[in-house]
Formats: C-alpha cells, sequence, structure tokens
C-alpha cells in the first residue's frame, strides 16, 4: 500500500510540474521547489490508521499464501497422538515435518495472524443478498491458519518459550471472535472450532514452568473475553439467518413457480416430502405467507435468548419447525439452532473451566 502511494505522489508531482512548466513557462526556474504539491497533512487521508485497518485482509493474504501441499501437511496431523509431548524426539513424523514447514516456508503465518487479530475490524464483506448461494471459502482457510498457529506455539513451548507460545494462541483467540462478524451461523461455529483447538493448546501452556505471570495474564484476558456471553454472537447470526434464508426465499418465489421449485429443492434426498408438494403447491400470495409464518419461529429462538436456559427452549422450537408448526418453509431451510446454540455453550462452559484453573498458578517444580 505505501508502495502504491508513493507511485501516485510520484506521479501526481511530475503532472503538476509538466503543468506549471504550460501555464508559468519560464517561471518555474525562478520559483523555489518547496516539496510535494499536496500539504502533507493531507496525506494522512490516503492511508488507513493502523486501528481502522481491516483484519480481514490480512486474514486472507496470510491463507492465500499457504498452497496446497503445505496445507496437506499440516492437516496430517493429529492431536489425539500428540497429547501434550514436548519432546520432539517422540513427536510424529507428521507432527515434526509440518513443525520444520512453520519454522521455515511458513514462518510468517504466526506473526502475521497476531498483528492481524490485533485490529478491532474484521469484515469480509459478504454479499449475504445471494442467500444459499453466498460462497465462504475463507471460511477453511482461517481454520487452516489455526492449525499452524497451534503447531507454531507448540514449537515454542517445546522449546521453553511459553511466551512466544501464549503470545501466538492469545491471537487465536481473537481470530476466533473475528470470525462470527461475518453474520453467519457457520462463521459463528468456525469461530468456536477456532477457539477449541486454541483452549486445547492452552492447557499445556498453562502449566509450563517457563510461562511468566505476564504470559499467563495475557491468556487470562483472552480467555474471559472469549467466555464473555454470546461471544460468539449467536443473536447475531440468528437474525442474519433469518433475513438471508427468508428474504433471499421471498425474492425466489417473486420469480415465478421455478423459483419456488428451486426453493423446494433445497430439501435434499430423493423424492418428494410432503412439506415440498406442499412448497410446489402454492401460489406467490401463498407462498408469502408460508415466509411470514416461518419468520415466526426465528423470533421464537430469539425471545428465548432473554430466557435462563434457552437451550431446552430452542430445542423444542427446532422440534416443532421440522414438524411443520411454521409452515413448509421452516421444514426445508431453517437452520439447527439447537445444535448450534449448544455447540457455543459448550464452548463458553470450557473456556470457564479453564479460566478457573489458570486462575491458579501451579507450584514451582525444584
Amino acid at each position: 500500500m505505501m508502495q502504491l502511494n508513493s507511485m501516485i505522489v510520484r506521479r501526481l508531482t511530475v503532472l503538476a510540474g509538466a503543468a506549471t512548466i504550460l501555464l508559468a513557462g519560464s517561471t518555474l526556474a525562478q520559483t523555489e521547489f518547496t516539496g510535494l504539491p499536496i500539504p502533507r497533512e493531507r496525506l494522512a487521508d490516503w492511508v488507513s490508521k493502523p486501528e481502522s485497518r481491516n483484519a480481514a485482509l490480512r486474514y486472507w493474504a496470510l491463507a492465500s499464501s499457504i498452497s496446497r501441499e503445505q496445507g496437506d501437511k499440516i492437516s496430517a496431523v493429529t492431536w489425539d497422538t500428540v497429547g501434550g509431548e514436548l519432546d520432539r524426539s517422540k513427536w510424529p513424523k507428521e507432527l515434526e515435518a509440518a513443525a520444520k514447514l512453520v519454522e521455515g516456508e511458513l514462518a510468517m503465518i504466526g506473526p502475521g495472524l497476531v498483528s492481524a487479530s490485533n485490529l478491532t475490524k474484521c469484515d469480509f464483506e459478504l454479499p449475504l443478498e445471494e442467500g444459499v448461494s453466498v460462497l465462504l471459502p475463507h471460511l477453511g482457510r482461517m481454520r487452516m491458519i489455526a492449525r499452524i498457529v497451534r503447531i507454531e506455539a507448540r514449537v515454542h513451548l517445546a522449546a521453553g518459550n511459553a511466551d512466544k507460545a501464549a503470545d501466538l494462541l492469545c491471537g487465536l483467540m481473537r481470530l476466533s471472535r473475528h470470525m462470527p462478524n461475518d453474520r453467519t451461523l457457520i462463521s459463528s461455529l468456525v469461530g468456536v472450532a477456532i477457539s477449541a483447538l486454541a483452549r486445547d493448546e492452552m492447557q499445556y501452556v498453562l502449566t509450563s514452568p517457563t510461562l511468566t505471570q505476564a504470559g499467563r495474564d495475557a491468556l487470562l484476558t483472552e480467555l474471559k473475553l472469549s467466555a464473555k456471553p454470546d461471544a460468539f454472537q449467536f443473536r447475531n447470526a440468528v437474525e442474519a439467518e433469518c433475513f438471508i434464508f427468508l428474504e433471499w426465499v421471498r425474492a425466489q418465489a417473486a420469480a415465478g413457480q421455478q423459483g419456488i421449485d428451486f426453493v423446494a429443492s433445497l430439501a435434499g434426498g430423493e423424492g418428494e416430502t410432503e412439506s415440498t408438494r406442499l412448497l410446489r403447491s402454492l401460489d406467490a400470495k401463498s407462498f408469502a405467507e408460508a415466509c411470514d409464518m416461518a419468520s415466526k419461529a426465528y423470533d421464537e429462538v430469539l425471545a428465548a435468548l432473554n430466557q435462563d436456559d434457552p437451550a431446552p427452549i430452542i430445542a423444542a422450537i427446532s422440534d416443532r419447525a421440522g414438524r411443520g408448526d411454521f409452515g413448509p418453509v421452516t421444514q426445508i431451510i431453517f437452520p439447527s439452532f439447537s445444535k448450534a446454540f449448544e455447540s457455543m455453550s459448550r464452548e463458553s462452559r470450557k473456556l470457564e473451566e479453564l479460566i478457573e484453573k489458570a486462575s491458579v498458578k501451579p507450584a514451582p517444580t525444584n
């Protein structure tokens, strides 16, 4: 960006000089050159302030630097077989190969992730108006970045640098909270998955004798932020899913029978079901009424979040939607809010458990 700005400034300088020659002729020789033709304070408007930059662009640039071959080597690591092993001579060959990759060709991923995650804004600017057709290629790439950073954290932990490992894992926690900004349920769940990955590695860092109090405090700060109510933005996801699906469905129906047939085809499976037959039989007016009926299911899920224990209420709503209590539309496109809510709630509970353990500094070993 800075190189591009410098190029623009140089070109503007040349153009300004040429214009001056044309307008003033030989008077240019009598004029002292005082620098850039644009006041220096205005140049600040051309360069985004660091705190206002978009982390999504940084994340995407990092992810784009990872080849498929490199990704395959990273994905070959299975942490169930690794556990908390810190002796590299005992690591599975897949982890050792991935570690060497992270120390070499992918060495920029960890620092880049930490830097990007410190930015407040993260918006991949998804075209949500495309409904079920919207593509989410960044989600898999963000999970790949998370896998790489966890491996780098383990490398540092094995080398006795727990604080460096903590710094990387703090970055992962911030990434996990950036993902729900997409305002889609699947993005929130990817955030949960990244949080779980980072949390799993944190348990080993927190018991390391090389972890300083500053490192412990940093981990606790990120854990507490991720354990806050609705840190994975379930409410926002429900509201957005209602818009994404129902407004998109309405638009399809407005196109006539072909659009209604397409919505019915989303049910999947072989052959017709009672809900798809009913849906295909509706005219445009009746279809719009079915969408209005479906929106009530989303409203009830949102209302359930105001209760002390939303989980059983949301589960009951999902069951009713599946039975057709909210019409045929919800039988086809209603997301599995119940399972998603339970996944987020489970991760929040595990974060709170780790916070409790982390708050007690282990006794020094002799």
